[in-house]
């Protein structure tokens, strides 16, 4: 394989499931413009130079708890956006497990 496609193969397996998770926290808990700019910007640095950021913006575990726990509390039938938002995690789910049922 060339370096550009395992540049690839790292952008999908690191910032994928990072852009991923950060999205369902921004539909979750309608955060600032300003906190959503911050994240955007920080991913777009590692992006730019991911070896040299490093994993400094990666979810940590209080992060990950923090979403969940937004996840428990979101009523996702109360409102149409709520509904769609379901539907959209429940498709992305179902494309994760079949991906991953091919790799078996």
């Amino acid at each position: 394989s060339n370096g550009g496609g395992s540049s690839l193969d790292r952008y999908l397996e690191e910032f994928l499931p990072l852009v991923e998770s950060w999205t369902l926290w921004m539909a979750l808990t309608r955060p600032s413009p300003m906190q959503r700019h911050a994240r955007v910007f920080s991913l777009l640095d590692a992006m730019d130079d991911v070896d040299s950021v490093g994993a400094g913006i990666f979810a940590d575990e209080d992060e990950m708890e923090n979403l969940k726990a937004a996840m428990d509390e979101y009523e996702f039938g109360a409102s149409a956006g709520g509904k769609r938002l379901a539907a959209a995690i429940l498709k992305r789910m179902s494309t994760h497990l079949m991906l991953e049922e091919k790799k078996g």
